[in-house]
Protein backbone atom coordinates (compact mmCIF):
# COMPACT_ATOMS: atom_id res chain seq x y z
CA UNK A 1 0.00 0.00 0.00
CA UNK A 2 1.63 3.54 -0.75
CA UNK A 3 2.11 6.06 1.56
CA UNK A 4 -0.43 8.65 0.30
CA UNK A 5 -3.21 6.06 0.46
CA UNK A 6 -1.72 5.03 3.91
CA UNK A 7 -2.69 8.53 5.20
CA UNK A 8 -5.92 8.71 4.01
CA UNK A 9 -6.52 5.35 5.41
CA UNK A 10 -6.09 5.86 9.04
CA UNK A 11 -9.36 4.76 11.37
CA UNK A 12 -8.93 3.73 14.43
CA UNK A 13 -9.90 -0.10 15.59
CA UNK A 14 -12.78 1.53 17.56
CA UNK A 15 -14.33 2.70 14.70
CA UNK A 16 -14.98 -0.46 13.00
CA UNK A 17 -14.83 -3.56 15.96
CA UNK A 18 -17.60 -4.75 16.69
CA UNK A 19 -19.03 -4.26 20.12
CA UNK A 20 -20.32 -4.91 22.83
CA UNK A 21 -19.02 -8.57 22.41
CA UNK A 22 -20.06 -11.92 23.47
CA UNK A 23 -17.71 -13.91 25.47
CA UNK A 24 -16.91 -17.67 26.30
CA UNK A 25 -15.67 -18.65 29.55
CA UNK A 26 -13.02 -21.42 29.29
CA UNK A 27 -15.21 -23.99 31.11
CA UNK A 28 -17.85 -23.58 28.90
CA UNK A 29 -19.03 -27.01 27.55
CA UNK A 30 -18.19 -27.19 23.28
CA UNK A 31 -21.76 -28.15 23.00
CA UNK A 32 -22.44 -24.61 24.65
CA UNK A 33 -20.34 -22.66 22.66
CA UNK A 34 -21.91 -24.31 19.50
CA UNK A 35 -25.23 -23.12 20.89
CA UNK A 36 -24.37 -19.65 21.40
CA UNK A 37 -22.46 -19.48 17.84
CA UNK A 38 -26.50 -20.15 16.42
CA UNK A 39 -28.14 -17.88 19.04
CA UNK A 40 -26.56 -15.36 17.94
CA UNK A 41 -25.63 -15.63 14.60
CA UNK A 42 -21.35 -15.33 15.22
CA UNK A 43 -18.69 -17.57 13.80
CA UNK A 44 -15.88 -16.75 16.66
CA UNK A 45 -15.86 -15.18 20.64
CA UNK A 46 -13.13 -14.07 22.81
CA UNK A 47 -12.39 -16.70 25.75
CA UNK A 48 -11.99 -15.35 28.88
CA UNK A 49 -11.06 -16.98 32.24
CA UNK A 50 -12.68 -16.44 35.50
CA UNK A 51 -11.68 -13.00 36.27
CA UNK A 52 -13.18 -11.63 32.85
CA UNK A 53 -9.06 -11.99 31.41
CA UNK A 54 -9.11 -12.81 27.45
CA UNK A 55 -7.12 -15.96 27.18
CA UNK A 56 -7.97 -17.23 23.81
CA UNK A 57 -10.43 -16.88 20.74
CA UNK A 58 -12.47 -19.48 19.74
CA UNK A 59 -14.29 -19.75 16.10
CA UNK A 60 -15.99 -21.97 13.86
CA UNK A 61 -12.53 -23.33 12.27
CA UNK A 62 -11.75 -24.16 15.55
CA UNK A 63 -15.01 -26.59 15.67
CA UNK A 64 -14.50 -28.01 12.89
CA UNK A 65 -10.76 -29.43 13.39
CA UNK A 66 -11.89 -31.60 16.12
CA UNK A 67 -15.17 -33.94 15.84
CA UNK A 68 -15.17 -35.48 19.26
CA UNK A 69 -16.65 -32.51 21.46
CA UNK A 70 -17.69 -35.04 24.75
CA UNK A 71 -16.39 -33.61 27.67
CA UNK A 72 -14.46 -31.07 26.02
CA UNK A 73 -14.68 -27.26 27.01
CA UNK A 74 -13.87 -24.05 25.03
CA UNK A 75 -10.00 -24.06 26.27
CA UNK A 76 -9.21 -27.40 25.30
CA UNK A 77 -10.33 -25.85 21.53
CA UNK A 78 -9.76 -22.30 21.68
CA UNK A 79 -6.58 -20.88 19.90
CA UNK A 80 -4.94 -19.05 22.47
CA UNK A 81 -4.49 -14.99 22.56
CA UNK A 82 -1.62 -14.18 20.18
CA UNK A 83 -1.21 -10.45 20.71
CA UNK A 84 -3.35 -7.26 22.28
CA UNK A 85 -5.13 -4.99 19.36
CA UNK A 86 -6.61 -1.82 21.38
CA UNK A 87 -9.59 0.34 20.31
CA UNK A 88 -7.16 2.80 19.78
CA UNK A 89 -4.92 1.04 17.11
CA UNK A 90 -4.10 2.34 13.97
CA UNK A 91 -6.58 -0.30 11.18
CA UNK A 92 -3.38 -0.66 9.03
CA UNK A 93 -1.37 -1.66 11.87
CA UNK A 94 -3.93 -4.18 12.96
CA UNK A 95 -4.63 -5.52 9.14
CA UNK A 96 -0.82 -5.78 8.87
CA UNK A 97 -0.65 -7.96 12.20
CA UNK A 98 -3.58 -10.12 11.06
CA UNK A 99 -1.81 -10.54 7.66
CA UNK A 100 1.74 -11.55 9.43
CA UNK A 101 0.24 -13.89 11.64
CA UNK A 102 -2.50 -15.33 9.58
CA UNK A 103 -5.55 -14.62 11.36
CA UNK A 104 -8.85 -13.56 10.06
CA UNK A 105 -9.86 -12.65 13.91
CA UNK A 106 -8.46 -10.15 16.38
CA UNK A 107 -10.05 -9.98 20.12
CA UNK A 108 -9.94 -5.87 20.85
CA UNK A 109 -9.09 -5.80 24.85
CA UNK A 110 -8.47 -2.85 27.19
CA UNK A 111 -7.24 -3.73 30.56
CA UNK A 112 -6.97 -7.66 29.35
CA UNK A 113 -10.96 -7.62 28.92
CA UNK A 114 -12.36 -7.99 25.44
CA UNK A 115 -14.02 -4.90 24.39
CA UNK A 116 -14.42 -6.11 20.71
CA UNK A 117 -13.41 -8.00 17.49
CA UNK A 118 -12.02 -7.12 14.77
CA UNK A 119 -12.29 -9.68 11.82
CA UNK A 120 -10.58 -9.60 8.13
CA UNK A 121 -13.59 -8.92 6.65
CA UNK A 122 -14.50 -5.95 8.92
CA UNK A 123 -10.88 -4.59 7.55
CA UNK A 124 -11.68 -5.54 4.13
CA UNK A 125 -15.58 -3.80 3.98
CA UNK A 126 -13.79 -0.56 5.69
CA UNK A 127 -11.14 -0.69 2.56
CA UNK A 128 -13.82 -0.92 0.21
CA UNK A 129 -15.76 1.64 1.70
CA UNK A 130 -12.87 4.19 2.14
CA UNK A 131 -12.29 3.79 -1.85
CA UNK A 132 -15.93 4.38 -2.73
CA UNK A 133 -15.72 8.02 -1.03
Amino acid sequence: MNEALNCKFMKKVKDIMSSPVKTINVETPITDVIDLFKVNSISGAPVVNNLGYAVGLISRSNLVQDADFAGKTAHDLMTPFVFDITPEQDLIQVAKKMAEFNIRRVIVAEDEKPVGVVTALDIVREYIAHLES
